[in-house]
């Protein structure tokens, strides 16, 4: 035998509530992988050959909590007060060398209070490609007021790499709290 139990609120012992209904079966939950946000790049960005560059991701697709900065020279993403944790980051960047046969290393880097965490890379030996995109997405615990960059490194023979973008799906900078 089946029961129905008719509520629009559930909460726990201490009164926290753990979701709601709005009468229509659509569900409130609780914002367990707050704080979140999504940057992405509004144009192509120029910079220096196998130097590692700060990418600038100066759009904000969205931000639960305003912690990312987009502003000039900070692209940045700060823990808010309140919000330690375990985050998983993510990015990508799509590297150009603008010219065929000219790009022979490519890395993505993820840092933390200005240090050097994670990368990815892609090195071509004898086989140079024009551009490619390189993703990271990793796990950190993280400390009230840590931040965290992103920067790209192309290696490009001709000398003059950029960070190319022809559409917001092509280079991106997120993250989030993993629980509550």
């Amino acid at each position: 035998m089946a029961g129905i139990i008719k509520v629009n609120q559930y909460q726990d012992f201490n009164g926290n509530t753990l979701f709601t209904s709005d009468g229509n079966g659509n569900l409130t939950t609780q914002k367990i992988n707050y704080p979140a946000f999504r940057a992405s790049m509004s144009a192509t960005q120029s910079i220096s050959d196998d130097t590692r560059t700060l990418v600038q991701y100066d759009t904000v697709d969205y931000d639960t909590d305003s912690a990312y900065d987009n502003s000039a020279s900070n692209y940045k993403f700060t823990i808010p007060s309140g919000k330690a944790g375990k985050y998983i980051i993510y990015a990508q960047a799509y590297g150009d060398a603008q010219a065929a046969s000219q790009n022979s290393h490519t890395e993505i880097n993820i840092y933390k209070n200005g240090s050097l965490l994670t990368n990815n890379e892609t090195i071509f030996n004898n086989n140079y490609i024009h551009r490619t995109t390189q993703s990271v997405i990793t796990t950190f615990d993280l400390a009230v007021a840590d931040y965290i960059q992103i920067y790209l490194r192309v290696n490009d023979t001709s000398g003059t790499p950029r960070i190319y973008r022809t559409s917001n799906n092509q280079n991106w900078f997120g993250a989030y709290r993993i629980g509550s």
